[in-house]
């Protein structure tokens, strides 16, 4: 015990837990037994956590698309739908972004599953709250139980006009100038 009543516990050559893979995750239980002056015993027990990889977090869906001038564009609402992963367990899924009004949205997905590896999420995003003719980055966060972060940033394509009628003539005389 230190001065002020706290110890710690050095593991011997680094690791008394036994070898541990980078890829490996664990559970493991401690239990500590500390006595008092009167010799009386009071034992606490915990779980310890070894996780040292980060969730994985799938490539999203967007939808509805637009694709003008060969790129991918967006306007009014859009959901985003995808999964994350986790080898032990997953604790929060969020998103976030920069509206035009400079503030910043940071916000839970909707959580669509239950399982504790692996989450289906969705959520939606009101694009004519974002710049128009510009890229919007959302950026993704998972975090699972013991603290390691995962990020993807998506990158959107605002253009509030994609909804507006396109003609296109596919056998037009080129001669015909007006109408």
């Amino acid at each position: 015990f230190d001065d002020d009543g706290s110890w710690n516990y050095q593991f011997k050559n680094g690791n008394a837990l036994g070898q541990i893979s980078q890829s490996q995750t664990k559970q493991y239980e401690i239990s500590v037994i500390a006595y008092d002056s009167f010799d009386r015993p009071r034992e606490v027990t915990t779980n310890i956590y070894y996780d040292v990889v980060e969730p994985t977090i799938n490539e999203p869906s967007i939808s509805p698309l637009v694709i003008r001038d060969s790129v991918k564009k967006v306007n009014g609402k859009i959901k985003i739908e995808g999964t994350v992963v986790d080898d032990d367990e997953i604790q929060s899924v969020k998103y976030s972004y920069v509206k035009k009004d400079s503030d910043v949205i940071d916000l839970d997905v909707n959580k669509v599953t239950t399982s504790k590896t692996n989450w289906n999420y969705n959520f939606e995003v009101d694009t004519t709250s974002l710049e128009d003719k510009k890229e919007t980055i959302i950026t993704l966060t998972a975090v699972d139980r013991v603290g390691n972060i995962a990020t993807k940033n998506i990158t959107i394509n605002v253009d509030q006009e994609t909804d507006n009628p396109q003609i296109i003539l596919s056998n037009a005389n080129a001669s015909i100038t007006e109408y």
